[in-house]
């Protein structure tokens, strides 16, 4: 008989999952909570990215999977809370020189620690956001391990502005150490996780058309454990978030945010964060990308049907005719939904 691990004295801390497919915007939500006084500054946990893969592939039981997540998650709110393990790497996104309780964290490494700390997690009702990658495409294991103090944020985007960046990304999938993404073996190859099925394809495939079959399979699931898990935990459980809603109707997203949570606006700090990323935006395409600041030298770009008119006849040309019929397909259920 095997053993059955559980963790049933946890910490009260609460967690907050920014879950999605890669270049759907994550980092705008990331900087969004931010202006939620309990809000701790957000993490990324390799632990969190996979566990759920491995559990949901009966590669660990659900047990032990259920106790790894609470066990770690109390893990990573103590070490919040003394300073310990937190991001001095002052230009990376998850630093805390990012973040509005920057000079909270050098204090922190200063105190004692130990059952004050505790005291604190508690008095202080701490939300620690984990910015995760594709973790709640097919299962519920935050819910199993953390039940009413887990949340889901589930960031979506439109495909045809999502493409570019997947397909520069999938080519070092296979090849690139310093990338985590879990992969599986299939004769010899290392390929990601969610080419299972469809393996000789993906090979034969280019990287434009890898990742439009991706994200299909992969959105397809999404939808379908959304709603599973609305129905299993309450539509109070997970909230979606366009990033186009988020960056051009920024004030109702963070109103829907606040409910969602549970939390207040501290005001003062959402208007730097405004002013930091440019929020709201004229159109989706009036940024300069992935954590850039430098907003002096932006001017406004084309319309929003326009740039997703033209990258899509970018992306006609590189692949080929069903892969093409499919995208269209994923943009008109997205413009749809």
């Amino acid at each position: 008989m095997s053993v059955k691990f559980c963790k049933k004295n946890q910490l009260l801390s609460e967690l907050l999952i920014i879950d999605g497919l890669w270049g759907v915007g994550k980092s705008v939500i990331t900087e969004l909570i931010s202006v939620f006084d309990s809000m701790e500054c957000w993490k990324i946990n390799l632990p969190f990215d996979n566990i759920p893969h491995l559990y949901a592939k009966g590669s660990i039981e659900k047990d032990a999977a259920t106790a790894l997540i609470a066990n770690i998650f109390d893990e990573i709110t103590y070490s919040v809370s003394i300073s310990r393990s937190v991001n001095f790497r002052y230009k990376d996104a998850t630093s805390i020189f990012n973040h509005p309780k920057k000079y909270d964290y050098i204090l922190r490494l200063l105190e004692h620690g130990g059952d004050d700390s505790l005291k604190k997690i508690d008095k202080n009702k701490m939300i620690i956001p984990i910015a995760t990658h594709i973790a709640v495409s097919d299962n519920d294991l935050f819910f199993r391990a953390l039940g009413e103090r887990c949340k889901i944020i589930r960031c979506v985007r439109h495909p045809v502005l999502m493409i570019d960046h997947w397909a520069n990304y999938i080519g070092r999938c296979q090849t690139d150490p310093r990338e985590f993404t879990l992969k599986i073996n299939y004769n010899g190859e290392s390929i990601p996780f969610f080419a299972e099925g469809w393996e000789n394809e993906y090979l034969k495939a280019n990287d434009f058309e890898r990742s439009i079959k991706s994200i299909s399979l992969l959105t397809d699931s999404y939808n379908k454990n959304f709603d599973r898990m609305k129905k299993k935990y309450g539509e109070g459980s997970v909230l979606e978030i366009s990033f186009e809603e988020a960056v051009k109707n920024t004030d109702s997203i963070l109103s829907s945010i606040s409910k969602f949570i549970g939390r207040d606006i501290n005001n003062k700090v959402y208007k730097k964060v405004k002013k930091k990323q440019c929020l709201p935006r004229s159109t989706i395409d009036s940024g300069l990308g992935y954590a850039s600041t430098k907003w002096k030298d932006r001017k406004i770009k084309e319309p929003d049907q326009v740039v997703i008119n033209k990258r899509l006849n970018l992306i006609k040309n590189k692949i080929r005719s069903e892969y093409y019929d499919e995208l269209i397909r994923l943009c008109s259920e997205y413009e749809n939904r």
